[in-house]
């Protein structure tokens, strides 16, 4: 019985790790109309990266697509319009992160980056 507890125990905090993601770094997008590659990095003084996250929020009016780059090739790809809610996540190894944004008919709006990198 001990060892379930122990078991059911983990997984909660590991499920409270993942859900509650803390956000420590932020970019606003300040020109909607104009095409940009956005690298996000970690913060000064942190060792190994392990995890990252991203938050991405605001409201468009126009379409506009999101790219995470991973070694020079599109690795996740969110196309945008009207409100915007984007979480991703999960492991990374890099010191920062290519995000390309890429709008198509923008008139106005605004999009914000929430994200985190995480170490050892």
């Amino acid at each position: 019985m001990k060892k379930q507890t122990f078991i059911l125990l983990v997984i909660q905090l590991a499920l409270l790790s993942t859900s509650c993601t803390k956000y420590d770094q932020r970019l606003e997008i300040a020109d909607l109309k104009k095409p940009q590659v956005l690298i996000l990095q970690k913060k000064p003084g942190q060792k190994n990266i392990v995890s990252m996250g991203i938050h991405c929020y605001g409201k468009l009016e126009g379409e506009a697509q999101l790219v995470l780059m991973l070694n020079g090739a599109p690795y996740k790809t969110e196309h945008m319009k009207g409100k915007v809610n984007i979480k991703w996540g999960g492991d990374w190894y890099s010191d920062s992160m290519e995000v390309k944004y890429q709008p198509s008919n923008i008139t106005s709006g605004q999009l914000v980056f929430d994200y985190t990198f995480s170490d050892i």
